[in-house]
């Protein structure tokens, strides 16, 4: 007899309830699941404990932020913000909230090396001791130091140890705070650290100053946008519709590396509406500005209209709490017309320690004999001391310790840098990964990151108040990694050199007390908040005129503005991209190991390019090859060259993926400031 389809599917259904009826499949897939999950390739969950939430300190990259971690077992899990600290308010960047996993990063050094040939060999801590004292021994005085933290007191440990071998040739890594620091000094005749009070400003204009990309403590800024920006308008004038002219009520496109020109422009219109400091110099400047920065020529050079000039100081002078940022687009290089520009805007419109203002902050006084404080420190160039070296003002030094910094990767012309590390006897990196700069070492003393390690930071760049933050170790170091810091007081030791101290813990210690910071409430997560500011004496200002200081464009050989783009989760000066954060890069940004470079419809019609195409960028001192993205948030004639990548280094997450773009970055040293500056390159872009 045969089935129709009415049969048929009472066959199918009376099947299945049959089958869940039976015991036969329930005890299938028990047995099935047993077998599967008690293989010995299967991961077991490891061994249970409390939930403990640790107050931390992140010093990935240039800024400094409160996080929260969550540990087991001394093994940390989870990161957050912490909500109740200044730095940043809660928040976490994409480089914070990576921190607990960069700790088992395939790029860590996980114990002393030493070269042997074109590779390393491990070695013990105490032989590396015996290595440095021996090489200390034959350089005496002639060595140098890098280091790539402004804000902690390890540097202070290193600037010590320097001055007590006779050397003062330790430097600090390029970045807004040095630049600043030598413009409100140097040009001004200023004194104290530059702040700013942005929670209380009720109109912020940024001037090339990427507010929640590298100016600043970053993730703070963001907090301060979200949560004032019903309340206060944001103005960004840049080459680049970057993250901060998305979200800012305002972008005004401008060419790269004219942030002088529009602050004079503005401060052309300041004048014509009768404002002026009582200050030394001021009729000077103001004569200056008025015969050379006419809304019309400040057009032509910086591509900001002159009405739009006008607009821009209306809305200042009408403002209750204005307040001017002057910076670079990728947060480092600027020159001292730049800046002095920008922080006479806020003279002249008499928002110095005013409420929303620029405010002037006490420096730390260094506890450790004989290092230098943050003004002096901030005020040496390291790009006018490399450019010395070799030659006859400046021996090469016999060693260079290397602190916290990449400066292989990480400063204009990397490819000079290269050779000149190339020539330098004797290299030690304290760096906790493999990364360009380790790779040329003679020694790698890999220190412990800042979870496995105490740290701290005074004051990061940005703030408007003096703020002290500590922090003790999170977890145990995962591998055999000692903090520099520690490693140079027992080297000291050993030498007959006495720091003052036997561990950066107590260096810390010392720090707090001498501020009159509760120790207690700084390790459990609260920091030492101060508001006082220095007296301003504007009679002092204006100490250097400005004629003169203009440096001379480049050459029209290159015609194309080059734009440095920050991407923070492509990484940092100090950190390649973390692995989980390669799946976050688009295509048009990275594909396969070629990276893509960002100019508008009317460039690339102007040059003959297209999307997706190939190209060389040649500067005077270097080249790269690209792809082409259309982006109409870059200005014409400029391109915008996305930082971070053209590692290589580290690991196979990020090693060969892309171009470093510090290869293309000219620098040259400002007239009269002798301020070195590499914001200004032009290029030339060729179809290949």
């Amino acid at each position: 007899m045969g089935v129709d389809r009415r049969g048929f599917i009472k066959f199918l259904a009376g099947g299945a309830i049959g089958t869940l009826a039976t015991p036969v499949s329930f005890i299938l897939a028990r047995d099935i699941a047993f077998w599967t999950q008690n293989w010995p390739w299967i991961p077991r969950v490891g061994k249970r404990g409390e939930w403990i939430e640790v107050p931390a300190l992140c010093k990935l990259c240039s800024n400094a932020c409160a996080l929260n971690i969550r540990t087991v077992n001394n093994r940390s899990v989870t990161v957050s913000g912490n909500e109740d600290h200044l730095l940043n308010q809660g928040g976490v960047c994409p480089i914070g909230a990576a921190a607990v996993r960069l700790l088992h990063s395939p790029a860590r050094v996980k114990s002393p090396m030493r070269r042997v040939g074109n590779g390393f060999e491990p070695i013990s801590w105490d032989e590396a001791k015996k290595i440095m004292a021996e090489q200390l021994g034959k350089a005496k005085a002639n060595v140098a130091l890098i280091s790539g933290d402004e804000s902690g007191s390890g540097t202070e440990v290193l600037t010590g140890f320097l001055k007590q071998l006779g050397s003062d040739q330790a430097y600090l890594m390029p970045s807004e705070l040095q630049s600043v620091t030598m413009a409100w000094n140097g040009v001004l005749g200023g004194q104290g650290q530059v702040g700013y009070d942005l929670e209380n400003a009720d109109h912020v204009l940024m001037i090339g100053a990427d507010v929640l990309g590298t100016w600043g403590t970053t993730v703070r800024n963001k907090k301060i946008f979200s949560r004032n920006r019903d309340k206060a308008s944001f103005v960004y004038v840049g080459p680049v519709q970057n993250a901060t002219a998305a979200v800012s009520h305002k972008w005004v496109p401008s060419f790269p590396a004219k942030q002088g020109a529009i602050a004079l422009g503005i401060a052309y219109h300041l004048f014509q509406e009768g404002l002026a400091a009582d200050a030394q110099g001021i009729q000077e400047f103001k004569s200056f500005v008025l015969e050379n920065y006419s809304p019309k020529k400040v057009e032509n050079e910086a591509g900001v209209s002159a009405a739009e000039l006008g607009r821009l100081a209306r809305d200042l002078v009408r403002a209750k709490r204005p307040l001017v940022l002057v910076g670079s687009e990728f947060g480092q290089g600027l020159g001292g017309v730049d800046l002095a520009a920008g922080l006479s805007l806020n003279v002249l419109l008499g928002r110095v320690n005013a409420a929303g203002g620029m405010t002037l902050l006490p420096a730390a006084e260094p506890v450790v004999e004989g290092a230098p404080n943050a003004a002096e420190l901030a005020s040496r160039d390291l790009l006018a001391y490399l450019d010395r070296v070799g030659k006859q003002e400046v021996r090469t030094p016999d060693v260079l310790m290397v602190y916290e910094a990449n400066p292989v990767y990480a400063l204009p012309h990397a490819e000079r840098m290269s050779k000149l590390m190339e020539g330098i006897p004797f290299i030690v990196s304290f760096s906790p990964f493999m990364d360009e700069t380790a790779a040329m070492a003679d020694l790698i003393l890999p220190s412990s990151l800042c979870l496995e390690r105490f740290e701290d930071a005074y004051t990061p760049y940005g703030l408007g108040q003096t703020l002290y933050t500590a922090a003790v170790p999170v977890v145990s170091p995962v591998f055999d990694t000692k903090p520099a810091p520690d490693f140079i007081l027992e080297l000291a030791g050993d030498l007959g050199i006495d720091l003052g101290y036997g561990s950066l813990e107590e260096v810390i210690q010392a720090k707090a007390k001498a501020l009159g910071a509760d120790w207690r409430k700084l390790t459990a997560g609260q920091p030492w908040v101060s508001k006082a500011t220095l007296d301003v004496d504007t009679n002092a200002l204006w100490q250097k005129p400005f004629t003169g200081m203009v440096r001379k464009s480049q050459g029209t050989n290159f015609y194309v503005a080059l734009a440095p783009l920050n991407l923070p989760y492509v990484g940092s000066e100090k950190l390649a991209t973390p692995g989980d954060l390669l799946t976050i890069i688009r295509d048009d940004e990275l594909l396969g190991s070629e990276f893509f470079v960002r100019i508008n419809a009317a460039t690339a019609s102007k040059y003959g390019i297209g999307k997706g195409d190939r190209v060389k960028l040649t500067s005077p001192v270097g080249e790269i090859n690209a792809r082409i993205a259309l982006d109409e948030g870059v200005m014409s004639d400029v391109v915008a060259a996305p930082l971070w990548f053209g590692r290589t280094a580290w690991d196979y997450n990020s090693r060969n993926k892309g171009e470093n773009v510090f290869d293309l970055l000219a620098a040259e040293q400002e007239p009269v400031t002798g301020m070195t500056v590499f914001t200004d390159t032009r290029i030339k872009i060729s179809k290949v």
